[in-house]
């Protein structure tokens, strides 16, 4: 998947209490570019089900990387501040969320944004989209890899697949 196209995969034996995300991403430009390819909020991947219960990790603005979530309805955002991510690198990110708990964003082991106010999920997401939102927008140029979650199964990509998503 290159260029204008996106990618979903169906997700099974997600948990709508806790649970664990991982991905390998490697941008093709820098944090500060992604939005000059005509996306307002360039989206690295979404875990969707409606739009009252999913999880995105987004472009917010120059300098804000947004871990961006809707438990039934119940809006937590964990934002990561002045993130440094770099063109042809690859990072491991790992999303962590629990009911009564937090929402954690983590960058190559390292916790960079968390958040708490979770509530558990009126239905969880079933679908995950990589490189854009729920409808293939807000594309975010990268390559994708390793999909890997505690409670959760992304059926049809395997671990050693690269995924190209956005411009």
């Amino acid at each position: 998947v290159d260029g204008a196209d996106t990618l979903t995969q169906s997700i099974d034996n997600i948990a709508s209490d806790s649970g664990t995300l991982k991905f390998k991403f490697t941008p093709r430009h820098d944090f500060a570019d992604a939005d000059k390819f005509g996306e307002d909020y360039p989206t690295v991947a979404t875990f969707y089900t409606d739009d009252d219960n999913y999880i995105k990790l987004l472009r917010q603005d120059d300098s804000t990387l947004r871990l961006n979530a809707e438990f039934n309805a119940t809006v937590v955002n964990a934002d990561w501040s002045s993130p440094t991510l770099n063109a042809g690198t690859e990072y491991e990110v790992e999303i962590q969320y629990n009911s009564g708990g937090s929402l954690t964003l983590k960058v190559d082991g390292t916790q960079r944004a968390t958040q708490t106010g979770v509530v558990t999920f009126g239905a969880h997401p079933t679908t995950a989209y990589f490189g854009s939102d729920n409808v293939g927008g807000a594309q975010y140029d990268a390559v994708f890899s390793d999909p890997d979650t505690s409670n959760a199964t992304i059926v049809a990509l395997d671990t050693t697949d690269k995924v190209f998503a956005g411009g």
